[in-house]
């Protein structure tokens, strides 16, 4: 699928410089169906698909950009719904598993995140990839968001702030800008924290739901006014809600109190119908992490 790839970049760039685009003669990946429609064409407005067609004859305005896809595949963007621009996917991103800032501190490896973030994000679109869901961010990459947002190059980018949290582990407190961390104290504390995530132009709002404890529904009720506040407020300034809550118990009242999208499965049990019938009935939804564990096995055991 390499020149899928590679016809989705080009396409990419055509989209900038042209209103209309028609691209002929395309292998179209049919993700629904799991199909490839051969000999389709596609019809670009405005950076929109707004038809695709075999056999269909239109009548182009002057200056439409024509693209002969002989030979090549025609694929949806895909997402990515489940980043973390802040752990770069080295071992000293992460002093809070394995505290390596002795070695390197926490500072010189995000400035070196911050320095190669255009490389990250070309990544992205070399593998089809085309929207990208930063789930929990920082200030300061939110400012950097802003600088690659008109890059012809670079995926769409979706950034949370700070995650509201209730728990902020020792290494990431007194970062600052650099910090990925928000601790809720107090209901009215959480609107404001809120309403400061929207002025720094956050596109989401996203809350860590850390139970600690053995008793894990007396912990996660205890921090339930904290949800229920921080979602209130961001519906009323038409902010959407993530929440990590990966034990059934967050989980479901985090979805009770109007959580948009949950970003982990729940891994303290075995999902109920009722509860996923609650997902479908509040049309929240959930994006399975399959493999995290796996891969923090994998590398800290070597």
């Amino acid at each position: 699928m390499k020149s899928a790839s590679l016809f989705i970049i080009a396409l990419s760039f055509a989209i900038v410089s042209h209103a209309q685009i028609l691209i002929k003669n395309a292998s179209v990946v049919d993700v629904e169906n799991k199909k490839i429609l051969t000999g389709y064409t596609v019809l670009v407005q405005d950076g929109r698909i707004v038809s695709v067609d075999k056999g269909r004859t239109y009548k182009l305005p002057e200056g439409t950009k024509i693209i002969d896809a002989a030979g090549k595949y025609l694929m949806p963007g895909l997402a990515d719904a489940h980043v973390h621009f802040f752990q770069d996917g080295g071992l000293h991103a992460r002093p809070d598993v394995i505290d390596l800032r002795k070695i390197r501190p926490y500072k010189e490896e995000m400035d070196w995140t911050h320095q190669h973030m255009h490389e990250f994000l070309r990544m992205y679109t070399r593998a089809g990839i085309t929207s990208v869901v930063d789930v929990g961010a920082s200030v300061s990459f939110l400012q950097q968001r802003d600088s690659f947002r008109l890059k012809s190059w670079s995926p769409l980018i979706s950034m949370t702030g700070a995650l509201l949290t209730t728990y902020v582990p020792a290494p990431y407190k007194d970062l600052g800008d650099n910090s990925p961390f928000l601790l809720m104290t107090s209901p009215d504390s959480v609107r404001l924290q809120v309403r400061q995530l929207q002025s720094a132009k956050a596109d989401f709002v996203k809350i860590w739901y850390i139970v600690q404890g053995n008793d894990t529904e007396k912990a996660a009720r205890a921090s339930l006014p904290l949800i229920q506040a921080a979602i209130d407020e961001a519906h009323k300034l038409g902010m959407r809600v993530a929440v990590h809550g990966t034990e059934m118990i967050s989980a479901q009242l985090a979805v009770e109190a109007g959580a948009d999208f949950l970003v982990h499965s729940v891994d303290d049990r075995v999902v109920t119908k009722e509860f996923a019938s609650l997902l479908k009935k509040k049309k929240t939804v959930l994006c399975p992490t399959l493999v995290v564990y796996d891969n923090y096995n994998s590398v800290l055991s070597d």
